[in-house]
Parts: structure tokens; sequence; C-alpha cells
């Protein structure tokens, strides 16, 4: 996954990108660790409501009621880590932009004076404003996009698999492949 990162990425920008993520671990853990909870919570949600409807007739109505509590805490669940997902990702953001920052300071220290007259500053800090731009992008692309579609459709493949049946899950699999072309 990093050589195909790297492959698409200047060599500059992966290394901005990478010196930015290697500081922020812990923060990044807790990305994954909340971003797992809310797929876990966005899949077995809708298991629970639909259980709840199916033994609406069969159970107590403080069972059912118990079940409905339970679709509706996850949903509370999947909207609180929503939130607390977008601010790690912005932290992780302003981490990766500390460390352009950084670089690009150092690089502009031991610049030779003929830099600024033969280049525009003004060209130059939308340059700089662009590298920001694209790396909020990337990071963006990747954690919230990526990361979380990856851990949704695994547990939704896992639990359809274990509670429908295989050969369901395969189907639900290809038709959801050809709607996205």
């Amino acid at each position: 996954m990093i050589n195909k990162l790297r492959s698409l990425l200047l060599p500059v920008q992966f290394a901005v990108l990478h010196d930015g993520i290697s500081h922020c671990r812990f923060i990044i853990l807790l990305f994954l660790a909340a971003t797992l909870v809310s797929s876990i919570c966005a899949v077995s949600g809708p298991l629970i409501f639909s259980y709840a409807i199916e033994q609406f007739g069969h159970l107590e109505l403080n069972s059912v009621f118990l079940y409905l509590v339970l679709f509706s805490l996850s949903i509370a669940i999947i909207r609180y880590l929503q939130d607390v997902k977008m601010t790690l990702c912005n932290r992780i953001e302003q981490e990766v932009r500390f460390s352009t920052g950084k670089r690009i300071v150092f690089a502009i220290i031991n610049a030779s004076p003929d830099l600024f007259i033969s280049h525009n500053p003004g060209k130059i800090s939308a340059l700089l404003q662009g590298l920001h731009q694209s790396n909020k992008i990337y990071i963006q692309l990747f954690l919230m996009v990526m990361l979380g579609g990856f851990f949704d459709i695994l547990l939704s493949f896992i639990l359809i698999g274990k509670y429908i049946d295989w050969l369901v899950a395969l189907f639900v699999v290809f038709y959801g492949f050809l709607l996205s072309f």
C-alpha cells in the first residue's frame, strides 16, 4: 500500500506526508479505533432494528423497546464518532501542515537570494498553499473515505455472510461492484 501511494505522489510530497504522519501515530491509532467502532455500529444498527421488528409479535414489549433503544444508541454513537473522526483527521492534517511548514522554512532559509529574484513570491506562496491543500485532500481521502469504507464493507460482508447467506453476500458485493461503474 505504501509503495502504491509512493508511486502516485511526488517524492518530496510523499516524504512530507510520511514525516507528518509519523509524528502522530497515537492520533492515527485513535482514529482507527473510532473508525472501527463506528463501522461496527453502522453495520449492527440495522441488524438490531430488523431483529426488533421481526420479533415484535414474539417478544415482550420491553424487550422490543430495549432493541429499539440499542438501535438508537448505535445511531447516536455513529454520529458522535463521526465528529470525533473529523476532529482527529483535522489534527493529523495540522501535524502534516506543521511538518511541511518546517521543511519549507528550512528550504527558504537555505535558498539563494536568486530564487526570489527569478520567481514571483506570490507564485511561490500559491504553490505552497496548493501543496497544503493537496496534502489535506490526500489525508481526508485516505483516512475518511477509503479506510472508513473498507471497514464498513468488510464488516458488512462478514455479517451478511454470517447471518443471511454467503451467496446473498456475494450477490450484494457483485451488485455493488456493477453499480460503481
